[in-house]
């Protein structure tokens, strides 16, 4: 694994020109102790290019830009001739995710690491250290798994011999030939962007490609072309200006006359101008085109606001990226594409531009982070499926398994990041089952113990006083429904669960969860927390799980609001489920006309529709009928009305309308308009408009229930 750390450095120049002329990157590791890496690596910079230093703390005595772990992403869209990692405390998976793909071809990306790297967890394990662990009694398993990949491959990616004392004449490429008239280096680049100006109203283009496939660079090849044949105003949006700044590089070259002026690139009367994600849904109209890169860093609320608001629109995304897999983003997105814009078309760039074809730094990357992981198809051994715990220390060494499990992990789930590999392999509390076809896996549930609090923490946590790390369910439920036994309970808390597609609808997943219940060792209630969306709160609720908690906000990653459900396994579980039931029945109608008025009414009648009926008090029947007859003032019949909704629902369950119904009845009640005019286009003119709506729906479906 590690280079010879008294190597001439004449020889270490010599492979990166061999390198260049391949157009080819590498990694390369050096192990010691801090000290003496820090001083090898000042030597050896002194005349390598363009450098960047990846280490918690700016490096000593070494005058060369600095990033922080944590910031490597601000980097994005930038390239460099050397990245050093200084990993000696902390191997960031992210990071080297990251950066990976910043390396210029030819370049280098240096991996310092300690003497013990992959023997014991490192500084950045506090992060898995959820309450009471500790972070040093943790596995390593992860960290033991790239140790041993990058021992075994550096003999791989070693330049011969020969090609170090030949130097780079037998290997030189003219990249520059390659470059076509159109600025294009790729048949995919080419074909792309001649999708790109041929982009048509409300017939958005999805490009998926892995880094450095030259993506971004058609993005700007394409609005160079566009804005030269006299189109007025392009815009673009990214998650951050850095991503884009390979679209203003193109734009440049094509351009020459062109300016750049901030967040835009003039010429002429001709503008491209990034936007805000933010400033999406309050821009576009008639006649404009977006290009959104890096699709799958925004949350599907951003991206549905921009398909809403931009008649012409193709969004560009990395299939393994720092952001963690497109892939998850494409099987989620296509979904609403499909409803919202029936005729979208998808494009796919597989030839590298920025590097040539079988990159070492590329490959021994997706090996590390498993960032290309993929199910493998199932086959058709027609036995019988079975469910078994994996031994998460034989599962770090059997990688043909590992990646089967990640890969449908990572396609099934809308971001997967290579920490969540660590937090796989050793996340404390963490159990990994998996649905077995033969000894194919088609199906996996990853579970984690929560909760076990004594009573004196539980009511700080409920008061709102401690904040322990971890326990995402039981915390939440105890201090946003004020009831401490939420985390004095053990629960076991369902993180991800992942069939393969050619094995859906069969009841893999109900298997899976069954055999965690039957097996949940001393946990009373099983909890699994998910974004809202239109399906899967009916999923669980078939498994026998019950809404007790939404956020109030959207999720900064998924743009959806997070639902939590509970199943108990004991009695003392039958019990919490019951108050923490019955407390969120009691909050959810004043949230609904509040904090989520905004929110999708067929979503909010799905969260009514899993909760216990209301039951009915005397006068309730005669308190509706005065509604219906429209007597009744609305402010006063709101809470019979909300009733007898509520009572529909429960009897005919999801039925066609109820989100309408829902809507009218529940968030509507600050401020009807809007939701009327939404709901109802036809008839929003204000209380009346409800009124006539609801008493048809009500008496149409009977309301008899309140008798």
């Amino acid at each position: 694994m590690t280079s010879d750390l008294s190597a001439p450095f004449a020889a270490l120049t010599c492979q990166r020109r061999v390198l260049a002329a391949r157009r080819h990157r590498a990694l390369m590791c050096w192990q010691g102790t801090p000290v003496e890496l820090v001083a090898r690596a000042r030597q050896y910079l002194a005349d390598q290019g363009d450098v960047l230093w990846v280490s918690p703390t700016p490096p000593e005595a070494i005058d060369v830009p600095h990033c922080r772990p944590g910031r490597a992403r601000a980097w994005l869209g930038r390239e460099r001739d050397i990245i050093v990692m200084d990993a000696t405390e902390v191997f960031d998976p992210e990071a080297l995710g990251a950066l990976s793909g910043t390396v210029r071809a030819g370049g280098v990306l240096l991996l310092l690491l300690s003497e013990t790297f992959g023997q014991t967890p490192d500084d950045g394990y506090v992060r898995l250290a959820d309450w009471p662990w500790e972070p040093a009694s943790l596995s390593s398993r992860f960290l033991a798994r790239c140790a041993r990949l990058l021992e075994s491959s550096a003999a791989s990616f070693a330049i011969p011999e020969r090609d170090i004392h030949q130097g780079v004449t037998e290997h030189q490429r003219h990249t520059e030939s390659g470059v076509r008239s159109d600025g294009s280096l790729t048949d995919d680049q080419t074909a792309v962007v001649n999708a790109l100006i041929a982009l048509k109203r409300r017939r958005p283009l999805v490009i998926t490609a892995d880094r450095g496939r030259g993506k971004s660079a058609s993005l700007g090849l394409a609005a160079a072309r566009l804005l030269a044949g006299g189109q007025t105003t392009l815009f673009i949006t990214a998650p951050a200006m850095a991503a884009i700044e390979p679209v203003f590089d193109r734009l440049a070259e094509q351009l020459p006359d062109g300016h750049r002026d901030g967040t835009a690139f003039l010429i002429g009367e001709q503008r491209l101008q990034f936007l805000a994600p933010d400033q999406l849904a309050a821009s576009g109209g008639p006649g404009t085109t977006l290009f959104v890169d890096e699709a799958a860093a925004l949350p599907v609320q951003v991206l549905t606001q921009a398909l809403e608001a931009f008649p012409r629109i193709a969004f560009a995304t990395t299939v393994h990226g720092y952001e963690g897999s497109g892939r998850g983003f494409e099987l989620r997105f296509r979904s609403l594409l499909d409803r919202r814009a029936p005729q979208w078309r998808a494009m796919t760039m597989t030839s590298p531009v920025r590097w040539a074809e079988g990159d070492p730094l590329e490959q021994l990357t997706h090996r590390l982070l498993l960032l290309d992981a993929e199910p493998t198809a199932p086959g058709t051994s027609g036995e019988p499926v079975r469910v078994v715990v994996l031994d998460r220390k034989a599962l770090s060494q059997d990688e043909d398994r590992l990646a089967e499990v990640f890969g449908l992990l990572v396609q099934a789930h809308y971001r997967t990041s290579p920490a969540d590999l660590r937090q796989l392999l050793d996340g404390p509390g963490i159990e990994v089952r998996v649905a077995l076809e033969g000894e194919q896996v088609i199906g996996v549930l990853v579970s984690l113990s929560e909760g076990g609090f004594d009573a004196s923490l539980a009511e700080q946590i409920a008061r709102g006083e401690r904040r322990p790390q971890g326990h995402l369910v039981a915390q939440s439920l105890t201090l946003h429904l004020g009831e401490a036994a939420a985390a004095q309970v053990r629960w076991r808390r369902i993180m991800r669960v992942a069939v393969h597609p050619a094995r859906r609808r069969r009841g893999v997943g109900r298997q899976l969860v069954e055999a965690l219940a039957a097996d949940a060792g001393r946990a009373a209630l099983l909890g699994v927390s998910f974004g809202l969306d239109d399906t899967l709160p009916a999923f669980w609720q078939t498994l026998g799980f019950t809404p007790v908690r939404v956020g109030l906000t959207r999720e900064t990653a998924s743009g959806e609001h997070a639902l939590m459900m509970a199943r108990p396994l004991t009695a003392d579980g039958n019990t919490l489920r019951a108050r923490l039931v019955a407390r969120f029945s009691t909050l959810l109608p004043d949230w609904l006309a509040r904090e989520l008025v905004a929110l999708d009414p067929a979503q909010a009648a799905g969260i009514l529709a899993g909760l216990p009926t209301p039951s009915a008090e005397e006068g309730d029947a005669q308190r509706l009928d005065r509604f219906i007859s429209a007597n009744a003032p609305w402010a006063l019949s709101r809470p019979v009305v909300q009733k007898a909704v509520w009572q529909v629902l429960a009897r005919h369950g999801l039925v066609e309308g109820s989100g309408v119904a829902v809507g009218l009845a529940f968030q509507s009640m600050e401020a009807p308009q809007p939701l009327l005019a939404r709901l109802l286009p036809a008839e929003a003119n204000g209380v009346t408009g409800r009124r006539r709506w609801l008493a048809r729906w009500l008496s149409q479906w009977g309301s008899e229930q309140l008798s």
